[in-house]
């Protein structure tokens, strides 16, 4: 592997954060108590890149990741913009009080 190259195995945000962060555990926690709109999608708190695990990097990633902003703008389609790609950072949930 060349340096700089993104192996696909890699973890996003570090080794074992799901766990660490109590990931699935909230995301389960706000599809079940339908704490916003965006918990009706099918991808909602979606981590892992379909189209990248499905074809690779490449045209599909690029063309997948303009489709998610050109969704996101749109009314009724921004619920789908989840599944075409990972977010560029990592989801933050509110420090509980």
């Amino acid at each position: 592997m060349l340096d700089g190259e993104k192996n696909p195995t890699v973890y996003n945000y570090g080794y074992l954060w799901t766990v660490h962060s109590l990931f699935y555990m909230k995301r389960d926690h706000d599809k079940a108590t339908m704490i916003n709109p965006k918990v009706l999608s099918p991808c909602y708190r979606n981590i892992i890149n379909p189209v990248i695990t499905a074809f690779g990097e490449g045209t599909f990633s690029t063309a997948a990741s303009i489709a998610k902003k050109v969704f996101e703008e749109i009314p009724g389609l921004g619920l789908l913009s989840d599944c075409l790609a990972h977010p560029n950072e990592e989801p933050k949930y509110p420090d509980p009080k």
